[in-house]
């Protein structure tokens, strides 16, 4: 049986330059971009989405790239595959990310909802 490890992080992009940032969509005027935020969202939970078997037997590693709506009750709504290696991939990151809690971004001492982009690795070690 193969052991994996998932490594999961939050990525803030602090330049515009960044080709990650350039694929961000048109966000709802109430939904902040992590830079027009005084503190960006801090991620409180760790999870471990589920390593797909045919990945695992095919002996395939990946990533997906998620772009999250992070709720003023630190909760994720609005989650869309921004890039990934392969499909197989996509659909346990997607349900790994329902199950994040953040605290919430914040702007002007008040929490905010808040855009980010989050990257998910799959690796088998």
């Amino acid at each position: 049986m193969y052991r994996y490890i998932i490594a999961l992080s939050v990525m803030i992009l602090f330049t515009s330059s960044s080709p990650l940032l350039a694929m961000q969509q048109k966000i709802d005027n109430h939904v902040l971009k992590y830079t027009e935020v005084d503190r960006a969202p801090i991620l409180l939970t760790e999870i471990s989405p589920n390593y797909p078997e045919e990945a695992l037997k095919n002996h395939m590693e990946g990533s997906v790239v998620l772009r999250l709506t992070v709720g003023t009750d630190g909760h994720v709504h609005d989650i869309k595959v921004i890039k990934s290696t392969d499909k197989i991939f996509e659909k346990p990151a997607i349900d790994a990310a329902k199950n994040l809690l953040f605290k919430p971004g914040q702007k002007d001492g008040k929490n905010v909802t808040v855009s980010i982009v989050m990257p998910i690795m799959f690796k088998i070690r």
